[in-house]
C-alpha cells in the first residue's frame, strides 16, 4: 500500500503528528502544495493533479514501478524521479557495482586478499597467522628441539642450538664420541650423560648411559579427554562427581572402570590398598595423610581434585630425581567428607619402604606449607596444612600356630622336670638311709669345727674378765703377779639342747709350783645358731662318738665359784653362763 501514517491525538491536541493546539493546519501539513481544510475533528489536504495521498505526498507517476534499483537496494520515489538506497557493499546510481573491500590492501605480510560481497579474506604467507596476517607464528611453542636443545623461531621456521654431543635439525642425533661417554636411548631418542627430562608426571634421568626415571603413579587416564584413554572390554567410562570441580568452567574427566554383574559398576581401579583411599584411610607404616584446607577463592578457572593431584604428584617426582629416590609412591586425592573446602590426600608405597612414605609427606608438607611451589600454581590457594603418619609394631602372620607349638613343648618340658624331680626325691631319701651312718660321724666333725671356730670369738670376747678372774685365784693362792694364768685349752662340753657348755683351762707358771684353773662357759644358743651347728633335730645332744671328752667336774651355777680342799688347791674350777 501507500506509505502513509495517521496519529490519534488525545487531551485537545491537534493536526497530523498531534503538534497543534487550536487547529489540525498549518503549513507543513499538506506537501507539494497541497492546501489544507480544517474539519473541526480532522483536516484534508486538497492536492495538485500530480499528488495524492493524506498529506499529497505520493506522486501519481512513480518512477520506481520499474525496479531501477540492483542488488537488493531500496527505491525512493520523488516524483517523475527515483533514487536507489544501496546495501553494504555496493556501490552506484542503480547499486549496481561491488565495492572492492580489498582496497585498499588489507593484508599483511605478504597475504593475499579475496574480495567478496562486504567482506574480504586474508591467505597468509607460510609462517603468519590472523585475520589481516599480522600474527608471526612460533614455531618453537611445539618444542621441536629435543635433548634441551634451544629453539631459535624464523619465519615460517626454527633453529635448534643443540648441547655437547648432539647433533641433526632437531639435535637427535648423538656423536660417536658422545655415544661412549654415557649417552642413554631412550624411545628413540638420545639424551646426553646427566641430562634429565618429563615423562608423564615423572622426571627420567640419563646416568652414565642409564636411564633412570622416578615411580610416581601418575593417575587413572582421562576417558573424556580429547585424547582419552579408551575402555577396554567389559568397562564403562565413570565421569567425575560435580563436586570434583573445585572453580567450573573444568574440562570433562572420568575414569575407566569395570562392569559387574547386574549392571553394576565396580570400584576404580587403583594400585593403592582401600585402607589407604582418601576418606577411609587406616594409618600405618605404609600408609600417611595430608589434609590440605583451600582458599577457593584464590584458585584458579577449571581447577579439580585431579589437577590439584597432579600437581602434588609433579611436587613428588621432582624431589625423587633431586634425591635419587626411585620407590613406587601413590598419591591419591578426593574432597574431605563433609567440606568442600578440604581436600584429602593420601600416599603409600607398593613395597613395605615405611621410610620413603614418610619422607615423601612430610616434604610435601614442607613444600606447601612454606610456598615453595611455582607462583602460578593452584597449591598457593592452601591456608592450613596437616601431615599425619602412624609407627606401628610389625606383627607377624600366623603367629597363633607358632605360639600352640610353644605352648606344647613347655607343658612336656615341664612334666619332664617334675618327673626328673619326683625321682631324684626317691632316689635322695633312699640313698639317704644307707648312708646315714656313714655319714654321721663326717657330720659332726663338721659341727665340732664349726663350733671351735665360735668359741675362740667368744673367748677372744671373754678375754680380760677371764684373765682377770684366773689372777685373782692365783693371788688367793699365794702366787705372785708376775705368774699370771694364761688360757690354753678351749673345748667343748656336752650338755643340754638349750646350752653350749666350753671348757676353759687357765695355766700360771711360778718357779716351783704350776696351777691350772678350769673354766667351764655355758653359752645360750638361739634357733638360728642350731640351724647352723646342730644337723639333727631328733638329737638335741652334742655327740662326740669320734672323740669324746669326758670331764668328772660338776656343773655349779651361774657366777658361782667352787674351791677345792686345802690338798687340791692346784685345780680352780669356774663355771659362767654367757
Amino acid at each position: 500500500g501507500d506509505a502513509d501514517f495517521s496519529c490519534e491525538c488525545h487531551g485537545g491536541w491537534k493536526g497530523k503528528t498531534c503538534n497543534l493546539r487550536h487547529s489540525h493546519c498549518d503549513r507543513g501539513t499538506c506537501r507539494n502544495g497541497g492546501t489544507c481544510q480544517d474539519l473541526g475533528h480532522s483536516y484534508l489536504c486538497r492536492c495538485p493533479s500530480d499528488w495524492e495521498g493524506t498529506t499529497c505526498h505520493i506522486a501519481k507517476t512513480q518512477a520506481c514501478k520499474s525496479n531501477p534499483c540492483l542488488n537488493g537496494a531500496t527505491c525512493i520515489n520523488t516524483g517523475e524521479f527515483y533514487s536507489c538506497v544501496c546495501k553494504e557493499g555496493f556501490e552506484g546510481q542503480h547499486c549496481q557495482h561491488d565495492i572492492n573491500d580489498c582496497n585498499p590492501p588489507p593484508c599483511y605480510n605478504g597475504g593475499k586478499c579475496v574480495d567478496g560481497i562486504n567482506w574480504f579474506l586474508c591467505e597468509c604467507a607460510p609462517g603468519f597467522a590472523g585475520p589481516d596476517c599480522r600474527i608471526n607464528v612460533n614455531e618453537c611453542a611445539a618444542n621441536p628441539c629435543g635433548q634441551g636443545a634451544t629453539c631459535i623461531d624464523g619465519i615460517a621456521s626454527y633453529t635448534c642450538i643443540c648441547p655437547p654431543n648432539r647433533k641433526g635439525s632437531r639435535c637427535q642425533e648423538a656423536d660417536a664420541i658422545s655415544v661412549l661417554r654415557g649417552v642413554c636411548l631412550w624411545q628413540g631418542q638420545y639424551f646426553a650423560n646427566n641430562t634429565n627430562w618429563p615423562h608423564d608426571c615423572n622426571t627420567c634421568a640419563c646416568v652414565n648411559g642409564e636411564v633412570r626415571c622416578t615411580q610416581v603413579w601418575c593417575g587413572l587416564g582421562n576417558c573424556l579427554g580429547i585424547a582419552g584413554s579408551n575402555c577396554g572390554d567389559n568397562q564403562v567410562c565413570v565421569p567425575s562427581p560435580r563436586e570434583s570441580c573445585l572453580t567450573g568452567g573444568c574440562i570433562p574427566w572420568g575414569e575407566c572402570r569395570e562392569l559387574l554383574s547386574g549392571k553394576l559398576v565396580g570400584p576404580p581401579q587403583l594400585p593403592a590398598p582401600p585402607s589407604c583411599w582418601p576418606n577411609q584411610a587406616a594409618l600405618s607404616n605404609t600408609c600417611a595423610r595430608l589434609t590440605l584446607l583451600l582458599d577457593r577463592t584464590k584458585l584458579p578457572i577449571g581447577i579439580s581434585t585431579e589437577s590439584l593431584c597432579g600437581e602434588l604428584r609433579r611436587l613428588l617426582s621432582t624431589h625423587q630425581s633431586n634425591n635419587g629416590g626411585h620407590e613406587t609412591l601413590i598419591l591419591l586425592c578426593d574432597i574431605k567428607s563433609g567440606g568442600n573446602d578440604t581436600l584429602e590426600v593420601t600416599l603409600s608405597e607398593s613395597g613395605d619402604n615405611s621410610k620413603a612414605v614418610k619422607e615423601a609427606i612430610h616434604v610435601l608438607g614442607e613444600l606447601i606449607s612454606r610456598k615453595q611451589t611455582n607462583n602460578l600454581s593452584a597449591l598457593t590457594s592452601v591456608m592450613e596444612v596437616k601431615v599425619e603418619t602412624a609407627l606401628l609394631s610389625p606383627q607377624k602372620q600366623g603367629n597363633g600356630y607358632w605360639i600352640g607349638i610353644f605352648c606344647l613343648m613347655l607343658g612336656m618340658a615341664s612334666m619332664g622336670v617334675m618327673a626328673a624331680l619326683l625321682y631324684w626325691h626317691r632316689t635322695h631319701r633312699n640313698n639317704g638311709l644307707h648312708s646315714s651312718g656313714m655319714d654321721h660321724c663326717h657330720r659332726h666333725h663338721e659341727d665340732e669345727k664349726s663350733n671351735n671356730l665360735q668359741n675362740e670369738e667368744n673367748l677372744r670376747r671373754y678375754a680380760n674378765p677371764l684373765k682377770e678372774e684366773c689372777a685373782s685365784q692365783a693371788g688367793s693362792l699365794g702366787g705372785s703377779l708376775g705368774d699370771l694364768p694364761r688360757v690354753s685349752v678351749v673345748r667343748p662340753l656336752s650338755s643340754a639342747s638349750s646350752a653350749e657348755m666350753l671348757e676353759m683351762i687357765c695355766e700360771g707358771e711360778g718357779k716351783t709350783t704350776t696351777s691350772s684353773s678350769q673354766v667351764l662357759l655355758l653359752k645360750t644358743q638361739n634357733a638360728d645358731v642350731k640351724k647352723n651347728t646342730i644337723s639333727d633335730n631328733t638329737n638335741s645332744n652334742k655327740d662326740f662318738t669320734c672323740k669324746r671328752i669326758n670331764l668328772q667336774s660338776k656343773i655349779i651355777p651361774p657366777v658361782q665359784r667352787t674351791l677345792p680342799s686345802q690338798s687340791e688347791r692346784s685345780v680352780d674350777v669356774l663355771t659362767v653362763l654367757v
